[in-house]
Parts: C-alpha cells; sequence; structure tokens
C-alpha cells in the first residue's frame, strides 16, 4: 500500500471479503490507460493539504488525480534465476509469441499470463533480461526521439515489471509508451542493444507527473525562512519540486526546516504517480465485489497499480 510520503510497502492481507455490488458499479480511467472497477462507496485515495486522504467513488471527478505505482520493491531473490542470457532468449521467445503471429490464440495469451506471474517471482537479473529481450526483438518497437513504444499483448503484466525499476509507463490494449525522464531510468536500470544509438533520453519528467495540493508545504518552508510568496494551492509538477528543494538546500538557515525538507523530499522521490482521471462510467452492477484488509496504511493496490483505500463499514 501506499503511506503519507507517497512510498510504497508490502503489508500482508488480513482480511478479504466478498458481497454483492448492491446497486450500479463505476469503471474509472486515468491519462495513463490505467482502468478500475468498484462500488460507488469503495475508498480511493487523494492527496489534499493535510495529505493522502480516503474519498468515497461517487465523490471523485474528472480530473481527480489518484496514486498509481511507479516503483516497487522486489520482493524475491531467487539464486536460481541468476541468468541474464536464459531470461533475455526467453523474453525474445515471449514476445514473439505475442507479435505476428498469426496461431496467437487464447490459450497461448493464458499460458503467457502465467509465465509473466513467474517472472514477477525470480530477481533483478532475470526480469532484466527478459525485458530486454521483449523490447529488443524485431518488429515491435518504434522509436521517436524521447519515446519508445511497443506494440505487443499483456502490456499490462510488461508495465507491471517495469515498475520494479522505477519506470512509470502509459498503456492502451495492446501499447506501451515510455517518454523523457522514465525513459532515462529504463536505459540506466534495464538498457538495450539495439535502440540505444537513435534514444533521445531526457532528465524531464513528464508534464503530467504532477504532484496535488503540494504548495502548501512549500509556502509553510517559505514562511519558516522568513520569506513571503504567493503560491498557489494548485498541483506542482515533480520537476519543479525537484527545483524548490535544490533552491531550499541552498539557503542558509536549512536547520529551521530539516523535517519539511525532508518530508518534501520524500515525496518527491515517492513511489507513485498522481494519476489523472479522465473518464468515469457508470455501469451494471451484477454479481459479487471483493475487498481486502490490510492493516497498517489500510490501502493496496490493484494488478493495474492503482492504490485505493480499504472499505470502511458501508456494506
Amino acid at each position: 500500500g501506499v503511506n503519507q510520503d507517497d512510498t510504497i510497502t508490502w503489508n500482508k492481507i488480513s482480511h478479504v471479503s466478498r458481497h454483492p455490488a448492491n446497486g450500479s458499479l463505476v469503471k474509472i480511467y486515468t491519462a495513463s490507460g490505467r482502468t478500475i472497477t468498484s462500488t460507488k462507496s469503495h475508498n480511493f485515495l487523494v492527496r489534499t493539504k493535510n495529505g493522502i486522504e480516503a474519498v468515497v467513488a461517487e465523490n471523485i471527478d474528472v480530473g481527480t488525480r489518484i496514486p498509481v505505482i511507479r516503483k516497487q520493491q522486489i520482493i524475491c531473490n531467487n539464486e536460481y534465476y541468476e541468468n541474464f542470457t536464459l531470461s533475455e532468449g526467453f523474453g525474445y521467445y515471449c514476445a514473439k509469441c505475442m507479435y505476428g503471429n498469426e496461431n496467437y490464440d487464447a490459450n497461448i495469451y493464458d499460458f503467457l499470463g502465467k509465465v509473466y506471474m513467474i517472472i514477477n517471482n525470480t530477481n533483478r537479473c532475470f526480469m532484466v533480461g527478459f525485458v530486454s529481450g521483449v523490447f529488443d526483438s524485431v518488429g515491435m518497437v518504434s522509436v521517436k526521439g524521447d519515446n519508445m513504444t511497443i506494440k505487443i499483448g499483456h502490456v499490462r503484466d510488461i508495465a507491471y515489471i517495469l515498475t520494479y525499476f522505477g519506470v512509470h509507463s502509459v498503456v492502451s490494449d495492446d501499447e506501451l509508451s515510455i517518454t523523457g525522464k522514465n525513459l532515462a531510468i529504463y536505459m540506466r536500470e534495464i538498457g538495450t542493444q539495439k535502440h540505444m544509438y537513435v534514444l533521445k533520453s531526457s532528465d524531464k519528467y513528464d508534464k503530467e507527473d504532477v504532484i496535488p495540493c503540494i504548495s502548501n508545504m512549500i509556502v509553510d518552508i517559505y514562511r519558516k525562512l522568513g520569506v513571503k510568496v504567493d503560491v498557489d494551492n494548485k498541483d506542482i509538477n515533480r520537476e519543479q519540486i525537484g527545483n524548490y528543494i535544490e533552491c531550499f538546500r541552498r539557503m542558509e538557515n536549512t536547520n529551521e526546516i530539516g523535517a519539511e525538507l525532508e518530508l518534501l523530499t520524500q515525496i518527491y522521490n515517492g513511489h507513485v504517480m498522481w494519476d489523472r482521471i479522465t473518464q468515469i462510467d457508470e455501469i451494471d452492477g451484477d454479481g459479487y465485489v471483493y475487498d481486502f484488509t490490510v492493516p497498517g496504511n489500510e490501502t493496496f493496490a490493484t494488478y493495474d497499480l492503482i492504490c485505493v483505500h480499504n472499505t470502511l463499514n458501508t456494506f
């Protein structure tokens, strides 16, 4: 789940519940291509001037930003999988099964879904080789400036694996794109042999990568330093926040803002990207819905990387 400083931690599930939908559901779409379907009473997470808070689905709107994991810890370190060449070849083979194969059917798709679950339980070396093999396969990747797009099946499985390396991607039904700063991270953490001479990675964060309601924290820091500023209560791009942090560190009396500067830096380096909701649809609520209880921060993430809050006592 996600913590107040935007870090992601693995926690144990204490309870799983199932109950009838009891009404219509909402399906939420985000700017980076993530989706989630829930009851109207389920609790989502938003960042306010008071920190990360829970808000029920029926009270969120298009334009609201919700946390999506961009970086998480690799929890398995199985030495059995320390073979880069094997994993690279395996990634190449799986990619070929999903691209340009006229015999590609549901059985292959299901099999590859299980393969990706296995990859999630290997280790860093195996994951690097596997992802490198997928992206370096012939005919699937297009490169333009600081954008690399792969057209392939199981894009959400690949997007999930990329978060182990701090790479946030934009996904659709059969495409995955990595741009700007995230492409630079991809090149540093994973790399590519085929595309390295045509890629132009950037150190700039995507304009969509903004952190909501962070301006209040910046204003409070300036006030502690005795500086009057006029910063609107708005969402600020992650790159701009980095510039503020560098400015604060160059000031003489940083001891007075130690705790605040540390928290701001933790949020800046946080493990989530605040993804903008672009569409909300109301759909029929036939059947059952499921929920988890996670003690501690009371939050959990879906496989599409969206972080939500435990449902409160609403059913």
